[in-house]
């Protein structure tokens, strides 16, 4: 009677072999996701931070107010090129 040798394994080893989580790594989103978890006031504190600070940096910066002639602003009852009635032709550019 033949002896039968146990199979060789050419391949990676199995997960089982390795181990749960061993070669792979967990997405991005899953590993911040479990760490925010497991690190709660941490990660509190860390989103408050990051509130003030973009805050500050937004108020650092400043606010710039747009002049009338960038914005677009102008008399309601002048016609523009876009503010046409539907169904009426399309106004020559030189008289825009």
């Amino acid at each position: 009677m033949p002896v039968l040798s146990p199979p060789l394994r050419t391949g990676p080893m199995s997960e089982a072999a390795r181990g749960p989580g061993a070669g792979h790594r967990l997405p991005a989103a899953r590993r911040l996701a479990r760490w925010s978890a497991t690190h709660r006031w941490t990660a509190v504190l860390l989103w408050l931070l990051l509130v003030v600070v973009t805050v500050g940096a937004g108020g650092a910066v400043g606010m710039r107010t747009l002049t009338g002639a960038e914005s677009g602003a102008g008399s309601p009852d002048a016609p523009t090129c876009c503010s046409r009635t539907p169904g009426s032709p399309p106004t020559p550019p030189s008289t825009c």
